[in-house]
């Protein structure tokens, strides 16, 4: 015969799968973040030849939601962009 499992053993599965899933984005977010503030770091030493200069790195995600969230033209706003790294001080790579 099988045995069928309770209510309560299926809610604490459950709620342990939640929470190694959320454990795992934890950990991919932070690994985007600490990413991309190196690469912020790298481009504050850059040198370019392009008619602007590189300002700060946005991970994709963030990209891609806020994006989503706002409109794609948010990212043509300077406020919009200024307001962003301000509040993600580590992805700036010089001032706006």
């Amino acid at each position: 015969m099988i045995a069928i499992p309770s209510d309560e053993s299926l809610t604490n599965d459950l709620f342990q799968e939640i929470k190694r899933g959320l454990q795992v984005q934890d950990s991919f977010s932070q690994m985007r973040e600490a990413a991309s503030a190196r690469l912020a770091h790298i481009a504050r030493e850059a040198k370019t030849e392009a008619a602007g200069k590189i300002i700060g790195v946005i991970p994709q995600q963030e990209y891609m939601e806020l994006a989503a969230k706002y409109g794609v033209e948010c990212w043509d706003d300077r406020q919009f962009v200024r307001g962003f790294f301000n509040n993600e001080p580590d992805l700036r790579s010089s001032r706006i």
